[in-house]
């Protein structure tokens, strides 16, 4: 596990790659996502497409393992682990990817989280830097911090903290979506 967190960490110094302008609300992003806690520490690769309120998150481990994906919108997801045949439907997501990484992701929240916004929902506390951007956000009992920005104003990295919890999110690339790219379950 410290070669995968050593990696996470070697990920992060490396050059991003940015594909145009990202929409708000149709965009993609590749990433690495560390998850630190007292009894674990693990890192998966990651790859978000977000298109309006439906998503689809990727997961997959070291030596790309799959872990598997998670698809949905606010009221329902589907949760498919690789090793499994049948995918389970949910009404609530955030148990399904933590039953998936063994920790809890807050995914509704996240997606704006890591376009550097807060979600819009829910009191917040938030510090910005000279260009506006965050730099700090305290929000449904997480702390987020902002370490690093892609030249083009989005996050390169966040640092989630919750408790004994620390999820790290390196992003690698943003990319605008397009429309025929869009996860289409469920209506």
């Amino acid at each position: 596990m410290t070669l995968a967190l050593a990696s996470l960490i070697l990920a992060g110094c490396a050059a991003p790659a940015l594909r145009g302008p990202v929409p708000t609300e149709r965009w993609e992003l590749a990433g690495k996502l560390g998850l630190r806690n007292a009894r674990q520490a693990e890192s998966a690769w990651l790859n978000w497409r977000q298109c309006n309120q439906h998503y689809l998150l990727r997961l997959s481990g070291p030596l790309g393992q799959g872990l598997g994906w998670l698809e949905g919108n606010a009221h329902i997801a589907r949760l498919h682990r690789d090793n499994s045949e049948a995918p389970q439907i949910t009404h609530d997501p955030e148990s399904s990817l933590e039953e998936l990484l063994g920790t809890p992701v807050p995914v509704g929240a996240l997606r704006y989280w890591a376009r550097g916004e807060p979600a819009p929902r829910g009191e917040h506390r938030a510090q910005r830097d000279a260009e506006g951007r965050l730099t700090h956000l305290e929000q449904y009992a997480w702390s987020i911090s902002y370490p690093s920005w892609h030249a083009e104003g989005l996050p390169a990295r966040l640092v989630l903290t919750r408790a004994d919890l620390r999820l790290t999110l390196l992003i690698k690339s943003w990319s605008a979506l397009p429309a025929e790219q869009c996860p289409t379950w469920p209506s």
